[in-house]
């Protein structure tokens, strides 16, 4: 009785670990095999849930090309960093190689159908795509993203001039930036030149570039020269709708290749660092004339 019982258990068991080792090679995908890894499935239905802001970042690290995982993980994006690093060789070369615009064929061999990478996804797949279900979307007015704008960090108020406002935005394919803002002189005296200092900073408050604009005219005491308030506001003034002396308070920076700055940008900062009134004075007392020929640049269209 007891040898029966025994041999009654181990075929329990082996039936058992049949029925396992079956589960685990054939996982229940609604796809015919043979299937794409689980792992590569997740780091593809990551990627799609990404915003295109994040997208673009996710772009930019691909093409570094060194695959260092985030440390600490914070945001959903360095999640999903971690996750194609994380990756066996082949799957992320496979994912890699879609991410810096080589297209789907490397995950085909890796077993993942269009249904499973899903729908195009705007900046990694071409304005082309049809995979997935459907076209890309039009990447106009979304191949910009708007970005948070603010005072920087101890801007020092003694210039008399007030910024009161402003946005920033950045073409997620990396190859524009364009700020604008409303200030205000406070001063008693008229200002006719004020140089404002911009700054772009990364995920980790790192700053990724900086530079100066310089608007000049006739700003007498208490008068507010408002720029745009959006994104929105500077493509309809760019379309010619309105009034555009408010694009005086624009600049913009443009090239034709991305630029790694552009694509990490999480935030911009903008302070006042010298004004120039028109009996001569100016803040700082010892701060340098600006050039008069510096004027806002007009050579990208958001």
């Amino acid at each position: 009785m007891r040898t029966r019982l025994t041999v009654t258990s181990i075929a329990m068991l082996l039936f058992v670990a049949t029925l396992v080792a079956t589960s685990s090679a054939q996982p229940n995908y609604p796809y015919p095999p043979p299937y794409p890894s689980y792992a590569l499935l997740q780091a593809l239905s990551a990627t799609q849930s990404l915003s295109t802001g994040d997208a673009s970042q996710l772009q930019a690290w691909a093409r570094q090309g060194t695959f260092q995982p985030p440390n600490p993980v914070f945001t959903q994006l360095d999640q999903v960093e971690a996750q194609i690093t994380a990756l066996a060789p082949p799957d992320r070369n496979a994912i890699a190689t879609w991410l810096t615009g080589g297209g789907r064929g490397a995950l085909y061999a890796r077993n993942a159908t269009d249904q499973q990478i899903g729908s195009c996804k705007f900046p990694i797949d071409p304005p082309s795509c049809t995979s997935g279900g459907g076209p890309a979307p039009n990447p106009s007015p979304t191949d910009w993203r708007s970005v948070p704008f603010a005072l920087a960090p101890g801007a020092n108020d003694a210039s008399g001039v007030a910024i009161d406002g402003g946005f920033a935005a950045v073409k997620n394919d990396g190859t524009a930036e364009a700020h604008c803002l409303t200030f205000r002189n406070t001063n008693q005296k008229t200002a006719v030149a004020v140089t404002f200092t911009y700054a772009l900073y990364g995920p980790s408050d790192n700053m990724l570039t900086n530079g100066n604009n310089i608007r000049s005219g006739t700003f007498s005491n208490g008068i507010t020269i408002a720029g745009p308030k959006s994104l929105s506001d500077y493509q309809t003034l760019r379309n010619g709708v309105g009034n555009k002396d408010a694009l005086q308070n624009c600049w913009t920076q443009s090239s034709g290749i991305a630029n790694l700055a552009f694509l990490q940008a999480t935030y911009v900062t903008v302070q006042v660092t010298s004004v120039r009134f028109d009996d001569g004075s100016s803040w700082p007392p010892t701060a340098p004339v600006p050039h008069p020929s510096a004027t806002p640049q007009a050579s990208a269209s958001p």
